[in-house]
């Protein structure tokens, strides 16, 4: 076997980094696209075969040698047809083919092994990609293990981004993406981390960088929720990021039961605002000293914390509730409770997205009496870096804890909780009404 590049076994690419970006409509796109076989049809080595004058497949080519020639798994995100008919199938567009957005894999001998279609477009590549017809599970076997494959958007999303830890049994994730961050909790790196962290496996995150439309943001999540590896810079450089990753060796256990937490009726204190983040209209309560328990609710939402502060910072931290139905850039159904440094030390700018801060935390302990299992641990620091910090997770409870003073200043902490059967449930979203009933049977979806 020959010698890796840096001795790496899988090396992952971004999304969009072999398809150009703005592209206007199809017919422009499908120029940069190529036909990529099923797998599962037979063996497929494109760099053993010769090549032809006008090379169909050079960029599947391409990456075949690469992984041949390095000895290693090229996990790479392409743009691939797929011819139909019209007249038998109802579902063939109108120019004669399907466009998909699609992340291909290689293993060390050169052989097609993996292919996955993206399934959850977002609104920019809707004129351009089309959907497949089911969210596909798509993983391959390792010597280090099973890996599983996503694209982008897919990760907010149960399928197939949870149905492939439940039912694919994976124990990495490669993750081709173009993440626009987004505060306080869509930034890459500690989504991408809470992710892993919650689903309990490695996440090998690859973001494509582009600067102008806030893309930046790429690193190896261990399944324990700590980063093995980060870089976001604005230095206008790229860069490998290598990271030496292990498997859970708790994998085959089995989650928490879903639980409630019970409030005091002394807690029950109302908002002192309301604010909008990302669209959707959170209520929040101040931080008032350096040390607290406070709560604060949405319908039927309620966030706990219980926290203490190094009283060494000047910033102004809110906590925040939001239940609801987004409908900003796609519709998902949230429940969200929310610790966050205010911009500039305002409440007037709660939610804006700071990004610096000085203040440490001692201490800190939040929760919510949350409907879903399906909850999101996040942890940012000062300079919106996903955290270094042993904090405590608690599945199927929704406790995040940082039992011990924090290694770098809080940004913000985030428990976002994801109800994925409401997605399509617009009308259900007036569920965000203050109702009185804060101890609801919790659900098991799905």
């Amino acid at each position: 076997m020959r010698v890796s590049v840096q001795g790496c076994a899988i090396i992952v690419f971004p999304e969009y980094g072999l398809v150009p970006l703005g592209m206007k409509s199809r017919s422009e796109a499908v120029v940069f696209m190529e036909q990529v076989p099923d797998p599962h049809a037979g063996v497929w080595i494109p760099c053993r075969d010769p090549p032809a004058d006008r090379d169909p497949v050079a960029v599947q080519r391409a990456l075949s040698c690469l992984a041949l020639d390095y000895s290693l798994y090229v996990v790479a995100n392409v743009g691939a047809v797929d011819k139909c008919d019209t007249l038998t199938d109802s579902s063939c567009p109108e120019d004669g083919h399907f466009q998909f957005n699609t992340n291909v894999v290689y293993d060390p001998t050169g052989r097609l092994v993996a292919r996955y279609r993206k399934y959850n477009l977002f609104v920019t590549e809707l004129h351009i990609f089309d959907k497949p017809r089911t969210a596909e599970i798509v993983y391959f076997d390792t010597p280090f293990g099973r890996v599983g494959t996503l694209v982008c958007f897919d990760m907010i999303f149960h399928a197939p981004a949870v149905r492939l830890i439940e039912r694919g049994n994976v124990s990495h994730v490669t993750f081709p993406t173009m993440w626009t961050n987004k505060l306080p909790y869509y930034s890459a790196g500690p989504f991408h981390q809470s992710y892993a962290a919650a689903q309990r496996v490695n996440v090998l995150a690859a973001n494509i960088r582009y600067t102008s439309k806030g893309c930046c943001g790429s690193g190896v999540y261990g399944w324990d929720g700590v980063p093995r590896a980060f870089r976001c810079t604005d230095d206008g450089t790229s860069a490998l990021i290598v990271a030496e990753i292990t498997p859970n060796p708790d994998k085959a256990e089995v989650a928490a039961p879903l639980s409630t937490t019970e409030f005091s009726d002394d807690l029950e204190g109302a908002p002192d605002f309301s604010g909008p983040i990302f669209q959707d209209l959170f209520n929040l309560v101040l931080l008032r000293s350096n040390t607290g328990v406070l709560s604060v609710c949405h319908g039927d939402l309620c966030c706990w914390l219980n926290y203490t502060t190094a009283g060494n910072g000047t910033d102004r931290f809110a906590l925040g509730a939001f239940k609801g139905l987004h409908t900003f850039e796609g519709q998902y159904y949230l429940e969200i409770c929310l610790l966050m440094a205010c911009l500039n030390g305002s409440e007037a700018h709660c939610g804006e997205g700071a990004t610096t801060s000085a203040t440490h935390f001692s201490f800190f302990n939040l929760t919510g009496n949350f409907t879903t299992k399906y909850v999101y641990p996040q942890v940012v620091t000062d300079g919106v870096q996903p955290t270094t910090d042993a904090w405590e997770f608690t599945r199927g409870v929704g406790q995040l804890v940082l039992p011990r003073p924090s290694t770098d200043p809080l940004l913000s902490a985030t428990l976002y909780g994801r109800r994925f059967d409401l997605d399509d449930a617009r009308s259900r979203s007036k569920d965000i009404r203050r109702t009185g009933h804060r101890h609801r049977q919790p659900v098991d979806e799905l």
